[in-house]
C-alpha cells in the first residue's frame, strides 16, 4: 500500500487565453470584418496536491491573479483597428487528477494527467484598449465567475520543480458591451473623446 503523500508549493502558468465572447463569436463568420488573433498572459499562486492512490490525486489551487486577455483586430470604414480586453481575477480550483505514469526507466519522471474539477474567481479589474489607448469602462461584467474546469496534458519532474502543459478549459464571462461600441462609433464620426455618465432615473432638475 503506498503511503498518502501532501505537497505544497507556488505555480506559475503562461498561457494562451481565448474569451468566448460577442467578438470571438463573430470572428467564426467568414464574412466577417473582425477577427481573434493569439494573446498570452501569465497567472500565479499557491498549489497543494494530497494523493490519494497510485494514480489519481486532489488539488487545491488558489491564484493571487488569474489574468486573461482576448485581442480582436477589425475593419472600419477602410481602418485597421485593434480592441483588447484584460481581465484579472483572484482564483481557486478544486480539481480531482488521475494520472497515466510514463515508462519508471526515463531519466526525468513524466505522466499524462487528466483533470475535472469546479472554480470561483472574484473579479479585481478590467481593462479595455482601443488602438494600444485605454478606453473608459463602459461594460457591465459580473464580480464573480465560477463553473467547471477540465484539463489534459503532460508533467514532468525535475527534482522538486513540476513543469508541464497542456489545454484547460473554464466558462466564459459574461458582458453586455453595447455601449462600448456606440461610444467607437461617437469617436469615429466626431473625432473627438465621448463623455460616458451613468443614467439616475427621477427628475432632471437644473439652477
Amino acid at each position: 500500500v503506498r503511503r498518502k503523500r501532501f505537497e505544497i508549493g507556488i505555480t506559475y502558468s503562461y498561457n494562451n487565453t481565448w474569451i468566448l465572447n460577442n467578438d470571438t463569436r463573430k470572428s467564426f463568420d467568414e464574412n466577417s470584418l473582425i477577427q481573434t488573433t493569439p494573446a498570452f498572459s501569465g497567472s500565479y499562486g499557491i498549489v497543494a496536491n494530497y494523493d490519494i492512490l497510485s494514480h489519481s490525486s486532489v488539488s487545491a489551487e488558489f491564484y493571487i491573479n488569474s489574468k486573461y486577455i482576448q485581442k480582436h483586430d477589425e475593419f472600419i470604414e477602410g481602418t485597421f483597428n485593434s480592441k483588447t480586453t484584460e481581465f484579472n481575477y483572484s482564483k481557486l480550483t478544486l480539481l480531482y487528477q488521475f494520472n497515466i505514469n510514463q515508462s519508471p526507466y526515463k531519466i526525468t519522471p513524466s505522466k499524462y494527467t487528466f483533470k475535472a474539477g469546479v472554480y470561483g474567481a472574484s473579479l479585481k479589474n478590467h481593462k479595455h484598449y482601443y488602438n494600444r489607448i485605454i478606453f473608459p469602462e463602459t461594460d457591465k461584467y459580473t464580480a464573480t465567475d465560477y463553473g467547471i474546469k477540465l484539463a489534459i496534458g503532460q508533467e514532468k519532474k525535475f527534482h522538486n520543480i513540476i513543469a508541464g502543459y497542456g489545454i484547460n478549459a473554464d466558462s466564459v464571462v459574461n458582458t453586455k458591451n453595447r455601449a462600448y461600441k456606440k461610444i467607437i462609433e461617437i469617436i469615429k464620426k466626431y473625432k473627438q473623446p465621448a463623455l460616458v455618465e451613468e443614467y439616475i432615473e427621477g427628475r432632471d432638475l437644473r439652477d
